[in-house]
């Protein structure tokens, strides 16, 4: 046997011989690393973030670090928006190929630290930022191989956390298979041997859902949990919306929805409710629906007078009218925040806004 084919053997041997330690005992369930909202994030995987140019996929990376930076320093984080951290014995690894390292990469640094709760002039405990930019594209694998190497000597840290923006960067051309097998080989060797999380974040085709090239196809394939990113202005709310699209932590297909905060310049959890998932392409603004929902039951109301105001009002039908309200009410049952109270007197159904039920004027 040749000195190659030996070490090539070996290699399967001691894997194997792990692989049948493990499996000699119960396994344990995969302990999250952090859940996003209700979506767990297992550790010793790979995470993926998907989106359109201007979705703001780096963003979303960027409040989850915030809010695992303020974990790791023992601060509060003003983002928030991640709801369990399991173990403070992190380290986070962000490494970038697209902003320029003069300013616009330190400004998102710089913004992160302040949203930590740190001091935005001094290096933060628990976190390394690099570029790759300068580096030849056919060196990045080896280059972030030795940045984790050398973050495990110095820091003697348990988990990297990598978030590599962006991803198909690391790589020659994302669509050669050639290419793409080698990144997820390295991903993987990052995990199992480096015991680290990947975050990779990756562009969406222009029009179509699919990631870009085949590394995107790829990425779906291998993630353990893939987030897909948008932006919804339907309703003209600005609303951003990120769907777990794969999970093999939990069920896929949850949703949550986030707004631009202008204070922190970074993501945070909507309060509202997500009008354009309830109406779809409607011809009038769905909030101009709740507000005269709204101010028409601070007195009790009878259905039908109810759906009288909204014709006069919108100059509709009174089909469409009963849509209208349909549509509010959808609107309201999800959004705690509106407080109706909706009661039937023999055959009346009457509406009312609760936080004015003591009053005793009616309209019939």
């Amino acid at each position: 046997m040749s000195k190659i084919l030996k070490s090539i053997y070996d290699k399967l041997i001691e894997v194997g011989n792990i692989i049948n330690q493990a499996a000699s005992k119960e396994i344990e369930d995969i302990k999250a690393l952090f859940y996003l909202g209700d979506i767990p994030m297992g550790s010793n995987s790979i995470i993926i973030i998907q989106g359109k140019t201007g979705s703001h996929k780096s963003r979303l990376a960027e409040a989850i670090i915030t809010d695992l930076l303020a974990h790791i320093n023992n601060t509060n984080s003003s983002v928030n928006i991640l709801s369990k951290i399991s173990t403070k014995d992190l380290y986070l690894l962000l490494v970038d190929t697209e902003r320029n390292y003069h300013r616009q990469l330190p400004k998102a640094i710089r913004n992160i630290r302040k949203n930590a709760a740190l001091n935005p002039n001094v290096k933060s405990k628990g976190m390394y930022v690099t570029s790759l930019i300068n580096i030849d594209r056919k060196d990045r694998l080896s280059a972030i191989q030795k940045l984790i190497d050398e973050i495990r000597k110095t820091y003697k840290t348990d988990h990297i956390i990598l978030f590599l923006d962006i991803l198909t960067d690391c790589i020659t051309d994302f669509n050669r298979s050639d290419e793409t097998m080698t990144l997820f080989d390295d991903l993987n060797k990052y995990i199992n041997e480096g015991n680290c999380t990947v975050i990779g974040v990756i562009h969406e085709n222009p029009g179509s859902i699919k990631a870009r090239g085949h590394t995107g196809s790829e990425s779906n394939n291998k993630a353990s949990t893939v987030l897909r990113i948008e932006n919804n202005s339907i309703d003209g709310s600005n609303m951003i919306k990120v769907t777990c699209i794969k999970s093999r932590e939990s069920k896929s297909q949850q949703v949550m929805h986030f707004e631009f905060d202008n204070v922190t310049q970074s993501l945070r959890i909507s309060k509202s409710v997500p009008l354009y998932e309830i109406t779809g392409n409607i011809k009038i603004d769905p909030v101009k629906l709740i507000d005269f929902f709204i101010e028409n039951t601070q007195f009790k109301i009878s259905k039908a007078a109810l759906i009288q105001k909204y014709q006069d009002e919108f100059n509709v039908s009174q089909r469409t009218a009963r849509n209208y309200i349909k549509m509010a009410l959808d609107i309201i049952d999800k959004d705690k925040s509106y407080k109706i109270e909706s009661a039937k007197e023999g055959k009346t159904t009457y509406f009312l806004n609760v936080e004015n039920k003591n009053c005793t004027n009616e309209e019939e």
